[in-house]
């Protein structure tokens, strides 16, 4: 089949009919239905607050009020742990208990539309905490499907091992399945020297035997 859209799904019959002298028939039928996938998302944007005080930080910001809370920007199928931004360089975020968060995933058109599905920590989120979906059209008069959280108060029990990872999830049909994952390490926690796809920082007790091994590599080059 050539030049399929939406309007070509449906029910599809064949049918067989045998040589003369029976001319028995048989058919069979099934349904077909097309999907228009999206093309890009899930995106996922995060926004903290202090109470009483304001955006504190906001993701995506990079030279913003002093705000280090990033924006987790993946396409659909290209890796929902991937930490690093759009010039591949490393961003770190910190939260801290009793800050407010409010997350918002976006997704391009699809039909029929997506299924969000929202977990902490690959569980389910916090008993109070509700996402909304709603579509808002963007400035090029397209309509974005958006799945939002608003407003919680993240809480200690949060944390796994200094860290919390918030998942947005997008399934449309059987066809279409791609997530996103925003991490954001707690901000009393020390720095894991293994967080994310590898640490530039070497401790002490490294340095000396990087700098062996490179003088051994020179000796061997001679």
């Amino acid at each position: 089949m050539t030049g399929v859209t939406r309007a070509t799904s449906g029910t599809f019959r064949c049918e067989v009919m045998s040589d003369k002298p029976y001319f028995e028939t048989d058919d069979l039928g099934g349904n077909m239905t097309v999907v228009d996938v999206p093309k890009w998302g899930p995106r996922v944007t995060a926004i903290l607050k202090k109470p009483q005080e304001g955006v504190k930080k906001k993701e995506g910001g990079g030279d913003g009020d002093g705000g280090n809370l990033h924006e987790r920007v993946v396409k659909g199928g290209e890796g929902g742990d991937d930490e690093e931004d759009d010039g591949g360089e490393r961003r770190r975020s910190r939260v801290g208990p009793g800050d407010i968060l409010s997350a918002q995933c976006l997704l391009s058109p699809s039909d029929p539309p997506a299924q969000f599905t929202w977990s902490l920590n690959s569980g389910p989120l916090p008993h109070n905490t509700f996402p909304r979906t709603s579509t808002q059209r963007d400035q090029h008069g397209t309509n974005l499907q958006i799945s939002e959280i608003n407003s919680v108060v993240v809480s200690e029990e949060w944390f796994t091992g200094g860290a919390l990872t918030l998942t947005c999830q997008a399934t449309v049909s059987t066809v279409y399945e791609a997530s996103v994952n925003l991490t954001l390490l707690h901000q009393h926690h020390p720095t894991p020297s293994g967080f994310g796809w590898f640490s530039v920082a070497a401790s002490p007790t490294t340095e000396p035997l990087l700098l062996y091994l490179l003088l051994l590599l020179q000796l061997l080059l001679l």
